[in-house]
């Protein structure tokens, strides 16, 4: 179980990653997100000396303007508190995305322009949960989550294949989910001759976590 983990232990440190998304009057997007790290006791590194428990060890921030098709806009990384004074030289190195589209080949894309030497490691860091709140915010305008689904127009037969089916394990083509809410998408699984179905946990089950040794 989880609490046979949590037994004689002191916190050392805490990372917070906070992103929102936004729908601006002109009808684009602003993705902000925010990285801070806690060090929960003083430590001596860098230009700062030392670094208090009540001091950010790194606060990092990024900006993404971007519209419905997932195009970057514009981008904005501030580097606010780092243990080294250069560490904010590379933000301006963040313009090189403007552009680009936020869809699955865009970390890549960052890698290869800002990985390494070329970028700040936690920016870099930050841009992954940027893009995926970046898709959570467009996906609920674009689908209108807050109509209930009695009320919105049906997919099509000729319609796109709607980007999130097919890219994790609820939503890939043969599953229940796909067959309910996205049918023209749903492929039936082949049974092979002989085999015997799994048993599946019921909905809801909670097993609880536990080492194997």
């Amino acid at each position: 179980m989880m609490s046979d983990l949590m037994r004689h232990r002191r916190l050392m440190h805490t990372r917070r990653v906070t992103c929102e998304g936004y729908l601006r009057d002109d009808g684009l997007y602003e993705i902000e997100s925010v990285l801070i790290d806690n060090k929960h006791h003083i430590v001596h590194v860098g230009d700062r000396g030392a670094i208090a428990t009540d001091e950010s060890f790194h606060e990092l921030r990024v900006l993404l303007l971007i519209d419905a098709q997932l195009i970057v806009h514009d981008i904005v990384a501030q580097t606010v508190h780092a243990p080294y004074s250069q560490c904010g030289e590379i933000s301006s190195a963040y313009g090189a995305l403007k552009g680009l589209n936020l869809g699955h080949e865009f970390m890549k894309q960052a890698r290869q322009l800002l990985g390494g030497v070329a970028g700040c490691t936690h920016i870099n860091e930050l841009l992954t949960p940027a893009v995926t709140t970046a898709i959570q915010t467009v996906w609920h305008v674009r689908d209108r989550l807050t109509v209930p689904q009695a009320e919105r127009p049906p997919l099509l037969p000729n319609a796109p294949c709607p980007p999130e089916v097919g890219q994790c394990y609820a939503l890939r083509p043969e599953s229940d989910a796909v067959r309910r809410y996205y049918p023209y998408f749903y492929i039936k699984p082949a049974t092979p001759a002989g085999s015997v179905a799994e048993t599946a946990a019921p909905t809801g089950s909670s097993p609880e976590l536990s080492l194997i040794h």
